[in-house]
This record gives structure tokens, C-alpha cells and sequence, in this order.
């Protein structure tokens, strides 16, 4: 769910717009999105609720086969891609961690809406 987070912001930071248009909050283990259990239900999305290797619930978000990537243009490919790319060998801990770090996490407390005023404060990648 935090790389949902990261697209949008990075998206943010770059266009002055996120790109899925979800609201996050201020949770320990990092930003979720609002609602983040009601996204299971959406038909396209193939989301999976695992337990993580110190016994909490996480939900994962895999690769939907036949998606019709089209509607992504270049920008937001690269986006996307440039948050594969710094997050790919971390492990949820480590990403917890890293958005432990963030200026949208430590100006705001938990519970918080998290606003995208902040994204400009993200880490470079």
C-alpha cells in the first residue's frame, strides 16, 4: 500500500497532481490509503491479505493479468517505474521504515490525513 502512496506523491511532486486520486492516512506501519480494505473488493484488482514474517496483516497488491495498461501515459510510466525501481529489493519492514523517514509522516500524527502538500518533501529517489 506505501508504494501507492509513493506513486501518488512522486507523481505530485513532479505534476502538481496524484495520480489515483486516493486520500492517505497518517497509520503505523506508514500511509494507507483511506477505505485501503474496500479496494479488495474493486473487480480489476488482485489484492491479498498475508500475514508478514512478525505475524501482522498486510494486504499486497499483485499484477492483475490482461490490464489494459493504455490508460497509463509515459509520465505516469515513468513514474511508477522510478518507484519499482527504488523500492525493489526492500522488504515491507525496510519500506516502513523508509516512510517512517518522510516529511509526510513526521509532521503528521497518526490518524492524520496525510496532504500531498508535503509530497514536494519526498526523498529523492
Amino acid at each position: 500500500m506505501k508504494m501507492l502512496w509513493y506513486g501518488d506523491a512522486l507523481s505530485f511532486k513532479r505534476r502538481g497532481i496524484a495520480m489515483t486520486g486516493m486520500v492517505y492516512r497518517h497509520e503505523p506501519m506508514g500511509a494507507l490509503p483511506v477505505g485501503h480494505y474496500s479496494l479488495m473488493n474493486l473487480e480489476n484488482l488482485n489484492i491479498r491479505e498475508e500475514e508478514s514474517n512478525n505475524y501482522d496483516l498486510m494486504l499486497h497488491i499483485y499484477p492483475s493479468k490482461g490490464m489494459d495498461y493504455a490508460v497509463l501515459t509515459d509520465e505516469d510510466r515513468s513514474i511508477l517505474d522510478d518507484v519499482i525501481k527504488k523500492f525493489k529489493d526492500y522488504k515491507a519492514k525496510d519500506i516502513i521504515e523508509y516512510m517512517h523517514g518522510e516529511t509526510a509522516y513526521t509532521k503528521t500524527k497518526a490518524g492524520e490525513m496525510i496532504p500531498f502538500s508535503l509530497a514536494k518533501d519526498i526523498r529523492e529517489f
